[in-house]
């Protein structure tokens, strides 16, 4: 018997529209092509939707605007942020920027966890499908780790599936730690309505604590900004 394809939760649908309203009304003009006129979030949608939502941004866009969608996305979910500041709260010893080793234990077990958190709400979201959906963590060495994620997008879109995770790091890490990102093609591989993404980390404790609402506020607005810039020229070279 074949396997139905994937299906998305009408939640994480309207999460992408809304993220998305910045650039007008494209979402809405894909959910019209697909016969929807009002996304219900206790329905389930076809994973295509919002492939193509990210397709048409990206064509239009360019990789700024996927990595913006991912970073915005992390604020659709009510309370999201909250919960993870407070998970890292109880973390012992992940801000002690006097104690490196504790640090590192303590970054450990809070990435552990909040991949855990990913994992279940990818296992709860996508139905069906053919893929192994899911969030799987591999030590690399101190304070370095991959995280391979499976979801229902393509590696061409790779920038959202970045944007989306970094933000998880930056909003609740960014008074103690540094840390760059980047995604390893080489270790990625697709399926017809998935995607395993080799997400890449490294991170570094910082010799002196910083304000962690200051940071954060200067890296998505340096996100945001581009994101305009993007916008601007495209509108320029469309007179």
């Amino acid at each position: 018997m074949k396997k139905r394809k994937a299906t998305i939760s009408g939640q994480a649908l309207l999460a992408t529209i809304n993220t998305m309203s910045s650039l007008g009304d494209m979402g809405t003009k894909i959910l019209l092509d697909y016969g929807i006129k009002e996304i219900d979030s206790k329905k389930r949608y076809s994973y295509t939707i919002r492939r193509d939502i990210h397709e048409m941004a990206f064509r239009r866009f360019g990789e700024n605007a996927l990595y913006a969608f991912g970073l915005n996305d992390y604020w659709a979910y009510s309370g999201h942020g909250q919960s993870s500041r407070e998970r890292k709260e109880k973390v012992k010893g992940i801000s002690d920027i006097r104690n490196a080793k504790q640090a590192s234990i303590g970054l450990k077990e809070f990435i552990l966890q909040t991949c855990d958190n990913y994992d279940s709400g990818f296992k709860s979201g996508i139905k069906n499908g053919l893929g192994k959906y899911g969030v799987k963590v591999k030590e690399l060495g101190k304070d370095r780790y991959c995280l391979f994620i499976t979801n229902t997008s393509t590696l061409r879109h790779s920038a959202y599936v970045r944007g989306a995770f970094d933000i998880a790091w930056l909003s609740t890490l960014s008074d103690c730690w540094d840390f760059s990102s980047s995604i390893d093609m080489d270790l990625s591989e697709e399926g017809e309505d998935w995607a395993k993404f080799a997400y890449l980390l490294n991170f570094q404790l910082l010799k002196e604590s910083r304000n962690l609402g200051d940071f954060l506020h200067r890296a998505t607005k340096a996100v945001d900004e581009k994101l305009i810039k993007d916008i601007l020229d495209e509108s320029e070279a469309q007179k």
